[in-house]
């Protein structure tokens, strides 16, 4: 399902304006169709009592660039669940890319407009990061605000490769 609905196109594009289904002040990042196949990895953790699914994509865009920039890493970072009662309230979500070998992406991760609001669903994307080599092993960490506390996930995933 995230790589069906996170299928952002090869330049993400950046909207002033606010999402009228949500009360965000940052732009939102559209979410585009897109043919991919990525890997999403996830985990499975507990906010408020409620099981969440944690799923990171991290893909490198390999369309043929027009102009300079193209090839650059993208990432997606999607908290949804299947609670009657929907997300508890996720704030300041980040995450930190860390490849083996010791290189790092820290993007700035935006919401992912969507078509309708879901309860259940919250979805952030990101772009224009280093050009890692496809099936590179890299550690996402990611970290965000739930009930006024911090939380810190790490999970492991592969950089794939998008056309």
């Amino acid at each position: 399902m995230l790589t069906a609905l996170l299928a952002l196109c090869t330049s993400l594009s950046l909207h002033g304006s606010m999402n009228p289904m949500t009360t965000m002040t940052p732009p939102v990042i559209a979410a585009l169709p897109r043919a991919a196949v990525t890997q999403p990895a996830s985990k499975v953790i507990t906010l408020d009592g409620r099981a969440v699914t944690l799923q990171v994509e991290i893909w490198r865009d390999l369309m043929p660039p027009i102009g300079t920039g193209g090839g650059k890493m993208q990432a997606a970072v999607n908290f949804s669940t299947t609670d009657s009662r929907g997300l508890p309230g996720i704030t300041n979500v980040k995450v930190r890319f860390e490849k083996v070998g010791g290189q790092v992406w820290t993007p700035q991760l935006l919401p992912v407009a969507t078509f309708a609001y879901d309860p259940k669903s919250s979805m952030y994307g990101a772009a224009g990061g280093p050009k890692w080599s496809i099936n590179s092993r890299v550690t996402a960490k990611v970290e965000f605000k739930v009930s006024g506390r911090t939380r810190r996930v790490d999970i492991p995933v592969r950089v794939a490769g998008v056309y």
